[in-house]
């Protein structure tokens, strides 16, 4: 897990099942009742992979275009799922970190927060779950 500089968030980026495997090595405790992370994290990857190739083909379809198009465009394996944790942020009306180093949760006095900055995402589509 790592802590991002500039956003007040702590993340994983995982590229692959495999990368699930390396990186989330952590076990479940015996006699929990829960099954073991890496396990869940490669079940809903591909879950998420079968999503995509419904959400490719759907648009292929929308744009009169063969079915398979774009799924098969997206035949190697670039998918990257990206697990966010973002704090709680402090109450109205106090400012988080400063605003001139980038490290703010931008809350102006009775404002609302602003938990995700203005940026781009890469890549043919983005599913936000």
């Amino acid at each position: 897990v790592n802590d991002h500089p500039t956003d007040p968030k702590l993340y994983l980026m995982l590229g692959s099942v495999d990368e699930i495997a390396t990186k989330c090595k952590k076990k479940t405790a015996k006699g929990t009742g829960l099954e073991d992370p890496a396990t869940v994290l490669a079940t809903y990857w591909e879950a998420l992979e079968r999503v995509k190739r419904q959400v490719l083909t759907c648009i292929a379809v929308g744009l009169k275009l063969e079915a398979t198009y774009f799924v098969k465009l997206h035949s190697k394996n670039r998918s990257a799922l990206r697990l966010l944790h973002y704090p709680t942020p402090p109450p109205t009306g106090k400012k988080g970190v400063d605003n001139d180093d980038n490290k703010t949760n931008n809350t102006e006095p009775g404002g609302p927060t602003i938990r995700c900055k203005p940026h781009s995402d890469y890549g043919s589509i983005t599913l936000l779950l």
